[in-house]
This record gives C-alpha cells, structure tokens and sequence, in this order.
C-alpha cells in the first residue's frame, strides 16, 4: 500500500534487522524500489545471544534502541513509528519539533499488552500523545487503545486503515491427483498452532475417514514438527517447504482444497491481522481458521472458525470443508470478493495517503 504513499511522497525507511542487500531485495520484489532504505544499528545487534536479544525485545523494549541514524530520522517532516511500546518511538518522541508530524501504527489487539513490558506503559502513552495521528490496522486494535481512560483525548487522531495487499487473482480450481490439500503459512513456532493443525490431520484420518494432506510453509526448525507427524502415523501426510517467495506460497495456494490459520492464544499474543489468509482468500480459497485475535474480523463471515487449541474441532471443520467442494467453491468466491473489497493495496493506500495528507 506504500506504492501509493511513494506516488506523491519521498520515503526512507529505517529499520533494524535483515542486512541491506536482503531487505532491498525484499522490498523490490514488492514494487517499493523507490524506498529509500537505511539499516540502523541497535542494541539488537551487539547481543550474541538470541535469549537475550529476545528478553531486551519483548521483556524490555530495549532492543530496537537506535545507536545510529537518530539524527537523521528526526529531520523529516513526517513520522511514522510503527509499535509505541519500543524503544526507539520514545527516543524519536523526545526528539521532535513542535512543528513536525508524528504518525503512530498500531497493531496491538490486547488492551493490557504495553503493561507487560518493563517501562512500556509508560512509553506507549508518552507517544500516542505527542502523535498527531494514530493508524490502527483493525477495529480491535482502536477498541483496545480506547479501553484506557487516559486514551480519551486522543479523539479525532485515531483512525482504522486496514492494510493493503497486492492481491492475486482468484486461482482455477485444480485438483490434484490423491487426497486434498491443505495448506498454512506459518513460522515453524508454537504460536502458530502447528501442533494442533498436525493433530488435526491425524483425527480427520482416524475419526472422519478423511485423507488429507499438508504443506505447511514457513522457517525455522522441521525436526520437531516432523517428529510430531510420525508419532501421530501421519509422517506421510505432511511437507514442510520451509520459507517461499511470495510466487512460490501463491503456487502453493492454487493447488489447496483449503487454506488454514490454525493460531494459539497466550495472554500476551494473538493474531493481529494475518496476511497469509488473506491472500488465501484473494485466490480463493476457503478459509478455516482459529478463533485467535483478529482472524474472524479480518477473514469475515465467509470464515470457518473453531476455538484456539482445539484440534478436535479443527479436524470436523477441516472435514466439512474439504468433503463439500461445491460448498467450499462456493464460499472461496465469496471470500475473493470481500479480500478486494477491503484489502486491495492501491485502495488501502489511497486512505493512508489521504489520512497524512490531512494532517
């Protein structure tokens, strides 16, 4: 959706992370050549343990802390933060100038979630304030910033904007030779319900006497996942493609009998948008997916939805879909035309530049 942004704007993006050359390439592939990009340093990047960067992070908000590239950041007119509760938006905060813009994007579903992180709180409210505009990503994201009472005068800065994708088009329906396909994006990580969803595929064989199959697409570590198909007799039934460029997962999707968004639920996360279901939905594709954070808001009511960390239920939703392909066909096509309606990128970035020309 920055492709619109980059029409009238100059940008530069800041971030930390990925080195220059894989962020470049990942940005490019996405039409954003025109995006300036600069690599800051952060306290991240001088800790040699992933423990630790991972405590100083979600513990503490320290790890995004910019040991670089402050300055310059603080030249520009307008501001974009994404995530108040971190380190680097309330060092960009106390730097600004009465007549600059600061533009706030949050994602954040849980109300209580800021109060989890040492000093958080109070660094989220100190930027939502000094912001001249707060971009919510969904519905449940504003109604959680305005349980606070202290959030009452944020007022008319808030707005919702959902974010835009480039949408594929919707896939033919091709069914491949042996049993249905099901098919996630996900990190190989427990958040993501992997276990359920392996669980799940399991059940649909030994109670529904139904065959499936399931790609299951993302990074991190097989090993554990695959040991957990085998001891359930379904080491058979599941591939692990591990990280695909975005032409590879919509290959991937074109050939599903359904798309699935099996995520957990801790009391510090849950989903806040899901961009994988989405395009899922764009080419498509039925949709059953976990009842965790933003999902039935984001997927709508075409969606099949179980509760979180039940794959009992997952497995007879899964079942329903897969063995009704009229119905499923049906419900794909409803689902295309609602992912167009409220997430085509050029559509989404026209509100957003719309909303910061406004400010």
């Amino acid at each position: 959706m920055y492709r619109q942004v980059l029409s009238e704007l100059d940008v530069t993006y800041f971030y930390s992370g990925p080195s220059l050359e894989t962020a470049r390439r990942e940005l490019d592939a996405l039409g954003l050549s025109q995006l300036r990009l600069r690599r800051y340093l952060s306290c991240s990047d001088l800790s040699l343990f992933p423990t630790l960067r991972r405590v100083l992070d979600a513990k503490v908000g320290l790890g995004s802390c910019m040991l670089s590239c402050l300055a310059e950041v603080c030249e520009h007119e307008v501001i974009n933060i994404v995530d108040p509760i971190y380190m680097f938006a309330s060092q960009v905060t106390r730097r600004l100038a009465s007549g600059q813009k600061l533009v706030v994007v949050r994602w954040e579903v849980i109300p209580n979630r800021y109060d989890q992180v040492v000093w958080g709180k109070a660094r989220a409210q100190r930027v939502l304030s000094r912001a001249d505009g707060i971009v919510c990503t969904t519905l449940a994201a504003r109604d959680s910033l305005n349980v606070r009472r202290s959030s009452a005068r944020l007022g008319q800065k808030i707005t919702v904007i959902y974010p835009g994708v480039v949408l594929p088009e919707p896939s033919p329906d091709r069914a491949d030779e042996g049993p249905p396909c099901i098919v996630t994006v996900a990190r190989l990580q427990w958040q993501k319900g992997l276990d359920d969803l392996i669980a799940a595929v399991a059940i649909l064989r030994q109670s529904h006497s139904t065959v499936v199959r399931l790609s299951v697409i993302g990074g991190g570590n097989q090993k554990p996942w695959q040991a957990l198909a085998r001891s359930y007799g379904v080491g058979d039934a599941v591939e692990f493609l591990g990280s695909l460029p975005n032409t590879g997962v919509r290959q991937q999707l074109s050939r599903a009998a359904v798309y699935c968004q099996a995520s957990a639920v801790s009391r510090t996360w849950c989903e806040q948008f899901g961009f994988a279901a989405v395009e899922a939905m764009a080419c498509a594709k039925s949709v059953v997916a976990c009842s965790s954070g933003v999902l039935p808001e984001i997927v709508g009511p075409d969606g099949v939805y179980v509760p979180a960390r039940n794959a009992s239920s997952l497995a007879k939703a899964l079942a329903e879909v897969v063995n009704d392909r009229a119905g499923a066909r049906a419900r794909g096509q409803r689902l295309a035309s609602y992912a167009r309606q409220r997430y085509d990128a050029g559509k989404q970035g026209s509100e957003l530049l719309g909303f910061l020309n406004a400010l």
